[in-house]
């Protein structure tokens, strides 16, 4: 963990912990009778290929807004989540339970134009945004791009090694400041509308603080995840965060969808 007065940043953390413990595990999940690990290596370098998919060759805007509305597997979803990061744009993940009407005043409160999405599994509510935002608002440009697939960001799926292919994505020329807007996350909308909420590089230090782990609790017991939305700070905090820090996270098998709450 790094001085408090350091800014930490997740491309940051993810570079660290490949230099420093690559073939430490980051997370597990049961198939076919036995269990696959996604070590630290494999998830950093996940980041950098979903960076190279999302934004090749650091193209258009620096920090440019990017919503992610999908039902993907958790290790991909979260690739994607710090991938944008490393590109150099800004992610605002949203759940795809919202209404049409509130995805759009998610976009517009973010000046957000462009979202990654499962386009398969989320059509229905992709048409009616789209269908929405033409009503309301015609002239508000909206690109939908499909998520990365998990064979690009995974191609050695729970085999990586140190001499698997891999070009890591080229840094970052300007480092951001503490009140630098890292991510956007959106409160629950139980009492309207959802709102866009701002997270800075200093807000999300002083919270990775909390979830730094002592060195004497660093047990390989991992943790149940599975039923957190990852589009949620709790979520992006156990799933992501957390393993990024020591504790070893136990995610659902890649082929299974997941579980739709009911009423």
């Amino acid at each position: 963990m790094p001085p408090s007065q350091t800014l930490e940043t997740l491309p940051g953390l993810i570079s660290r912990n490949l230099e420093n413990c690559p073939l430490d595990p980051f997370c597990i999940y049961a198939e076919s009778g036995h269990l696959v690990t996604i070590t630290q290596l494999e998830f950093g370098r996940a980041t950098h290929r979903a960076a190279h998919l999302l934004r090749p060759n650091r193209q258009g805007q620096d920090w440019k807004v990017v919503a992610i509305i999908a039902e993907s597997d958790t290790i991909l979803y979260h690739a994607v989540l710090a991938g944008l990061l490393t590109a150099g744009l800004t992610p605002f993940p949203i759940s795809q339970r919202n209404s049409p009407p509130a995805i759009y005043q998610l976009l517009r409160a973010t000046s957000c134009h462009h979202i990654i999405a499962t386009r398969v599994t989320l059509a229905p509510i992709l048409a009616r945004l789209a269908q929405h935002i033409a009503d309301v608002d015609p002239g508000f440009t909206l690109t939908i791009e499909e998520i990365p697939p998990l064979r690009q960001v995974y191609p050695n799926l729970g085999c990586e090694t140190l001499d698997c292919a891999f070009h890591a994505y080229p840094a970052l020329d300007i480092q951001p400041t503490g009140d630098d807007v890292i991510m956007y996350l959106h409160s629950s909308g139980s009492t309207g509308f959802p709102k866009a909420i701002a997270w800075t590089y200093r807000l999300l230090t002083h919270s990775f603080a909390v979830s730094a782990i002592d060195v004497r609790a660093c047990v390989p017991t991992p943790k149940s995840v599975m039923g957190m939305p990852p589009f949620h700070l709790m979520g992006i905090f156990a799933q992501m965060v957390r393993p990024l820090y020591g504790m070893v996270a136990a995610v659902y098998p890649r082929r299974l969808q997941h579980l739709k709450p009911s009423p």
